[in-house]
C-alpha cells in the first residue's frame, strides 16, 4: 500500500463541542423556518389531539366569542361585559389584558373558526418565543453564537412551563408573555449598545407597551427585573448618559402607549370585591409553594399534569446549574440573569409566603409559581454559557 493511502487511512479527527457549535451555526442561518420546524413535536398534540382539555381555555374562547359579538357589533372595545356573570355584568375586558383575545380575533375575521385561531395563536407565540430568545442569545454572546442560540431557543420554547400554559392551564395570555419576553430584553439590550439609541426607541416602547396589553400580572414582575437590567447593561456599558435617557423615553412611551389600559385598572381598584384577594391568601398561595417535597419533577421527561404547584423540571435544571457554573463569562449581566434565576426560584419557595401573604399588590398574582414566566428566561439564556467563548 503506498504511503499515500496510508496516509489517508490514519484517524480522523474527532470533532470537538466547538466545531459542531460552528456546524449547527450554520445551520442557523435560517432562524424562522428552522425554529419552526424544531417547534413541530412540541405543537403535535394540536394536530393530533386538537385543542386539549385545560383549565381555561373553555373560559377564553368563550370571552373571545363574545369579544367577536361585540366587534361585529361596531363596539372595538367593550370594558364591560353585561352578559357575564349571570346577567349582572363584569368588566372582564378592562382587568384581563385583552391582546391575546384580540390577536386571536384578528384570525379569525380573516376567516379560521375562533377554536382554529385560537390554536394558531397558542402554535405563533411557542414560535414567536423561540426566535427571540435565539436572537437574543445571538446578542448577548456575539454574531459567532448562533449554534449555542439554537439550543436556547429550543430549550426556552421546550421549557416546561410554557408548555403547561399551552395544554394544561390554557392561558393564552400568559403564554403570550412569555413569547414577549426575550423580544423586550432584546430590544433594551440593542438600545443601550447602539451608537444611534433612538433606531430602538420604538420597538421598546412598542413592545414594553405590548407586554403591558398582553398579561396583566406580569406587570407586577416584569418592570423590576427590567428596571434592574437597564441599569447593570448602561453601567456595564460604561455609563452613557445619552443611551439611558432613550431608554427611560422609551419607558414612558410604553406606558402613555398602554395607559388605556392599566391607568383605568388602577383608577377603579377600589371599586374591585375583595373575593379573589380572600381566596388567594387561604387557599390558592399557600398551595402554590415548593417546599424540598414538591419543588422539582424527577423525571427525564417533564410530566405534564394537573398537580399543583406546578414544578421545575430536572433537566432544565441540570442543564442551567452546568451553563451557569462552567460558563467562560462571569460580567455583570452574567451574574445578573444567574441572580434573577436564584431570587426567582427563593421567592417560590415555602418560607417566601408570609411576604406574598402580607402584600396586596402581590396577593394580585394568585400563584407563587407565576414566577416561572421570569425564571425559564435566565435560565434558557445560561444553559447555553459554556457552549461559547464569545461574549457579547
Amino acid at each position: 500500500m503506498s504511503a499515500k493511502c496510508q496516509a489517508f487511512r490514519g484517524p480522523f479527527p474527532r470533532p470537538s463541542l466547538v466545531s459542531w457549535m460552528q456546524r449547527l451555526s450554520r445551520v442557523a442561518a435560517r432562524p424562522w423556518l428552522l425554529l419552526s420546524l424544531l417547534a413541530a413535536p412540541a405543537l403535535l398534540p394540536f394536530y393530533t389531539q386538537g385543542l386539549t382539555r385545560s383549565f381555561d381555555g373553555g373560559l377564553h374562547l368563550l370571552r373571545i366569542s363574545l369579544l367577536d359579538w361585540y366587534i361585529r357589533q361596531g363596539v372595538l372595545y367593550p370594558r364591560w361585559a353585561p352578559e357575564l356573570l349571570l346577567g349582572h355584568g363584569y368588566p372582564v375586558f378592562g382587568y384581563y389584558a385583552p391582546a391575546s383575545y384580540y390577536l386571536v380575533e384578528s384570525l379569525h375575521l380573516l376567516g379560521l373558526s375562533i377554536q382554529q385561531a385560537f390554536v394558531a395563536i397558542l402554535a405563533l407565540m411557542v414560535i414567536t418565543a423561540g426566535l427571540g430568545m435565539f436572537l437574543l442569545t445571538a446578542d448577548l454572546f456575539g454574531p459567532g453564537a448562533r449554534g449555542a442560540a439554537l439550543v436556547a431557543a429550543v430549550a426556552y420554547m421546550y421549557s416546561p412551563y410554557l408548555l403547561t400554559n399551552i395544554y394544561i392551564r390554557g392561558a393564552i395570555a400568559e403564554a403570550g408573555a412569555q413569547a414577549l419576553l426575550p423580544w423586550v430584553f432584546l430590544c433594551i439590550r440593542r438600545l443601550l449598545n447602539a451608537q444611534t439609541p433612538a433606531h430602538y426607541l420604538l420597538p421598546v416602547a412598542l413592545l414594553t407597551a405590548a407586554l403591558a396589553v398582553m398579561h396583566t400580572i406580569s406587570l407586577l414582575f416584569v418592570p423590576p427585573v427590567l428596571l434592574i437590567y437597564i441599569a447593570v447593561r448602561w453601567w456595564q456599558g460604561g455609563g452613557y448618559w445619552p443611551a439611558l435617557g432613550w431608554a427611560g423615553v422609551a419607558l414612558l412611551l410604553a406606558m402613555a402607549t398602554s395607559a388605556f389600559f392599566w391607568l383605568p385598572l388602577v383608577l377603579e381598584r377600589n371599586h374591585l370585591a375583595d373575593t379573589a384577594y380572600t381566596i388567594a391568601q387561604t387557599i390558592w398561595l399557600p398551595g402554590s409553594v415548593w417546599t424540598w417535597d414538591n419543588f422539582l419533577d424527577w423525571g427525564w421527561t417533564f410530566a405534564h399534569t394537573f398537580d399543583r404547584p406546578i414544578r421545575l423540571g430536572l433537566v432544565q435544571v441540570l442543564l442551567a446549574g452546568a451553563g451557569f457554573l462552567l460558563a467562560w463569562r462571569r460580567d455583570s449581566e452574567w451574574l445578573f440573569w444567574g441572580s434573577v434565576a436564584l431570587i426567582a426560584c427563593a421567592f417560590m419557595s415555602a418560607w417566601a409566603l408570609p411576604i406574598w401573604l402580607g402584600s396586596e399588590i402581590l396577593t394580585v398574582a394568585q400563584f407563587a409559581w407565576r414566577l416561572l414566566t421570569i425564571l425559564y428566561l435566565p435560565f434558557a439564556l445560561i444553559a447555553v454559557g459554556n457552549l461559547t467563548r464569545q461574549q457579547g
